[in-house]
């Protein structure tokens, strides 16, 4: 998502006619469409029921906030620093977008084996689907972790209803 917006904003700024500029602008924005989805599905596995409307709020109002400030840090740099709109789009496609690119590449990187190790520590056992005695993987539960209740249920025979 953020390497899409950033290729949509230099086709914003580079553009040498109209054309080349909504293309752009379709690109860049499909990039925060993607950015926006992912982030909201992220937001609801990670955060408790009973915070999830706070957290939500926060985010769009954080967004928001964004929007306004890059308004108006373009305005300023076209008005006082007498910046071209196309050196304005470029500067955000470039300098901003690389720095905000690689903050999250690094935070994600370092996240995601923090919240391996956390997933693998919470079920040990899928760690462990191996079989040494055929070679075979085990595929019963296709890597996804089950309930006590469900297990318990299948032991039994019985369909569990949820």
């Amino acid at each position: 998502g953020y390497l899409i917006q950033m290729i949509g904003t230099f086709f914003e700024g580079w553009s040498p006619n109209i054309f080349v500029f909504f293309a752009g602008c379709c690109f860049r924005s499909s990039g925060g469409a993607i950015l926006w989805v992912f982030s909201t599905s992220l937001l609801q596995q990670w955060v408790d029921n009973k915070l999830q409307g706070r957290v939500f709020a926060f985010d769009l109002a954080a967004a928001t906030l964004g929007e306004g400030l890059s308004t108006l840090l373009g305005g300023l740099l076209m008005d006082e620093a007498s910046w071209s709109p196309r050196k304005v789009c470029l500067m955000y496609g470039s300098v901003l977008s690389i720095i905000i690119f690689g903050s999250w590449l690094a935070y994600y990187l370092l996240l995601s084996v923090k919240l391996e190790k956390r997933y693998f520590d919470k079920y040990p056992h899928l760690l462990n689907q191996h079989n040494e005695e055929t070679g075979e993987i085990d595929t019963s539960t296709h890597g996804a972790p089950i309930s006590p209740e469900i297990a318990a249920s299948q032991e039994d025979g019985k369909d569990l209803i949820l």
